[in-house]
């Protein structure tokens, strides 16, 4: 086998996790390699060979008993890692960061692993940094750290990882062109039709500042433009009564989690898309919107970003600053200049085959 990809979700609800390596295994398949997934066992389809290995996500329950109990069973699964890299004796190993972000059973078998499998080239694949600072230096084990943007880079070296680890390669964002037709159908679906609207898509919590977004919206921008809806597309991942009251507010819409085809046609039908999260690594949302040329406001805290549109970059704390710059972008309709084509599978995949030959 090519490649063994160890991700703790492959299908299901639609995260930047499973959307990406979605995305990576076509382009890899596309490209000859035989590609295995070890992963959760949500359904779904894959023409490939797939273990599940794990219980479905820990943390998606919403009760910690079942979180808890979700997660103890994942790090016992750890044990049966080894026998599936003997099984398929891959010639590289990508795993997701996200195994470290908490205490468990993963570094030490990871670790024993790299010994015992030295002719494999084990590669941890960074797409956040929610990984604690005291951890990172599990990293310097690999053969190789993939970093998808500049702050991650700036996040692990500080942790006193080697920059000589470390692979920059980007977020990888396909070539989007929604039919205007289909867009028009999908916004009829929930009834938005022909509606002014601000969208954003990602988690819904505090962390991602989708209460600031719902304030801003509710105190600012709705008095003095009352015809704009704010559609809102992701899971609920907050116990907050203020922000769950936030979300059935006037002129705001909720959706919850949808299709990705439901959420590309709501973009393209979006009058402009919002991120203000400053915990972004690479917002993939905001990928999406710049991939169908909407005007946007884009999280802060992201170096290719300021570097290239910092005029759409969100600009301040204070929702009533946040409010004028949506304002001023909104009615403008501007689109950033920024390079998206850096993105592009095309250019993308060639730095996974040089890290993977």
């Amino acid at each position: 086998m090519d490649l063994l990809i160890i991700t703790p979700l492959y299908f299901g609800d639609g995260s930047g996790a499973s959307v990406y390596y979605q995305r990576l295994t076509t382009l890899l398949s596309d490209n000859g390699l035989k590609i295995g997934i070890i992963s959760d066992q949500e359904s779904g389809l894959y023409d490939g060979i797939y273990f599940s290995l794990f219980p479905k996500r820990a943390g998606q329950a919403r009760s910690p008993f079942k979180d808890y109990l979700s997660y103890a069973l994942q790090n016992i699964s750890y044990l049966r890692l080894e026998k599936l890299i003997k099984t398929t004796l891959p010639k590289n190993i990508i795993v997701h960061s996200s195994f470290y972000n908490f205490p468990g059973f993963f570094p030490a078998i990871m670790k024993r692993l790299m010994r015992k499998y030295p002719r494999v080239r084990f590669i941890l694949d960074v797409r956040d940094h929610l990984v604690p600072n005291r951890r990172v230096k599990y990293f310097a084990d690999y053969y190789s750290v993939i970093a998808c943007s500049e702050n991650i880079i700036n996040y692990l070296v500080g942790a006193g990882l080697t920059e000589s680890k470390l692979s920059y390669i980007p977020v990888i964002q396909e070539h989007l062109d929604c039919d205007d037709e289909l867009a028009q159908q999908i916004g009829e679906k929930y009834n938005l039709g022909d509606a002014r609207y601000i969208l954003y898509a990602g988690l819904i919590k505090e962390e991602k500042r989708v209460d600031v977004l719902l304030e801003v919206f509710d105190r600012y921008i709705r008095p003095v433009m009352p015809d704009v809806k704010l559609v809102l597309i992701g899971l609920l991942k907050s116990t907050s009564g203020r922000l769950k009251a936030l979300l059935n507010g006037e002129d705001v819409l909720y959706l919850g989690s949808l299709s990705r085809i439901d959420v590309i046609g709501l973009m393209a039908n979006a009058t402009m898309c919002v991120n203000l999260s400053q915990i972004e690594s690479f917002s993939r949302s905001s990928l999406e919107a710049i991939a169908l040329g909407k005007p946007v406001i884009l999280p802060p805290n992201i170096p290719e970003f300021t570097e290239c549109c910092a005029d759409f970059v969100v600009s301040a704390n204070e929702p009533e600053i946040i409010a004028k710059q949506m304002i001023t972008i909104f009615e403008s309709g501007q689109i950033p200049a920024y390079p998206i084509s850096r993105h592009y599978p095309e250019q993308v995949i060639c730095q996974y085959m040089r890290l993977l030959s």
